[in-house]
């Protein structure tokens, strides 16, 4: 039997955590916005936690810690953060898409890779 082993990368689109949190900033973000990554090795609750924050550092939730791709369950955040200085010079985060309903508001965010002018 061949167990296909595939590599695990980071999703170009996830959904941003803890954003029900950060509501008015939330509720102000822009499609296509750039985001911002900040490392938090000091969250009592995790210390791979990543903070995503809008242009003007202000927090709008977490790269989640948990991801779930078809079957396979990953840590999201751990991944994220070993290949953090290449997604934060090789790539922009933006927000990809914002739902808003009563209640939490659900945000998408994706990296795109940063095109270099010659």
């Amino acid at each position: 039997s061949q167990i296909n082993e595939k590599k695990i990368g980071i999703p170009q689109i996830f959904k941003v955590n803890g954003v029900s949190f950060h509501k008015e900033v939330v509720d102000n973000l822009k499609e296509n916005e750039e985001l911002k990554l900040k490392k938090e090795p000091d969250n009592k609750y995790d210390s791979n936690a990543i903070k995503i924050l809008n242009s003007n550092d202000e927090m709008i939730g977490y790269v989640p810690k948990k991801y779930k791709l078809n079957d396979t369950e990953f840590i999201l955040n751990e991944l994220v953060l070993k290949k953090y200085d290449k997604l934060t010079t090789k790539f922009k985060l933006l927000v990809h898409s914002i739902y808003k309903w009563d209640g939490p508001t659900g945000l998408e965010v994706r990296f795109q890779k940063i095109n270099k002018q010659n």
